[in-house]
C-alpha cells in the first residue's frame, strides 16, 4: 500500500474521531445544560448537509479536504438562519434541509458525469491531434 502504515492511520483516525466527538459532546454538554443519551440524535443529516454544501464529494476519496467542510459551515448557517428569520417550523426546517441535501447530491452526480465526459472529449481530440502529426 504505497509504504503507508494503514493501521497506524486507523488507528490514528478512530483516536482523532473519538477525541472530535468527545469535544462536540463537551460543548453541546456546556451549551445546553446536561444531556441525555439521545442527545444529537438527528444531527446527521444536518452534518452531511455541511460538508456536501462545502463540495466534499459524496462518494468520498481523494477530494475530500478539511477546508471544504469549513467552507460548508457558513452556507449551512445562513440557511439555517434566515429560516429562523423567517419563522420556519422545525419540521418544514427538516424538509428544507432534505431537498437541498437531495439537491446537492444529484448536482454532485450530474456535474461528475458532466466533467468525465468533458474529459473524455479532451483526450480524444489530443489523440487525434497526435497521429495527425504523426501521419
Amino acid at each position: 500500500m504505497s509504504g503507508i502504515p494503514v493501521k497506524k492511520v486507523k488507528a490514528a483516525a478512530y483516536i482523532l474521531s473519538g477525541l472530535f466527538a468527545g469535544l462536540a459532546a463537551l460543548f453541546m454538554c456546556s451549551r445546553q445544560g446536561g444531556i441525555t443519551s439521545d442527545t444529537g440524535s438527528g444531527f446527521e443529516m444536518t452534518v452531511m448537509l455541511g460538508m456536501f454544501l462545502g463540495g466534499i464529494p459524496v462518494e468520498g476519496g481523494m477530494e475530500t479536504k478539511l477546508f471544504k467542510t469549513i467552507i460548508g459551515l457558513p452556507c449551512l448557517i445562513i440557511i439555517q438562519s434566515g429560516l429562523t428569520i423567517l419563522g420556519v417550523d422545525a419540521g418544514i426546517y427538516q424538509f428544507v434541509e432534505a431537498v437541498i441535501l437531495l439537491i446537492v447530491i444529484i448536482m454532485t452526480h450530474f456535474l461528475k458525469n458532466y466533467t468525465k465526459q468533458r474529459d473524455e472529449k479532451i483526450m480524444a481530440q489530443v489523440l487525434l491531434e497526435e497521429e495527425a502529426k504523426q501521419a
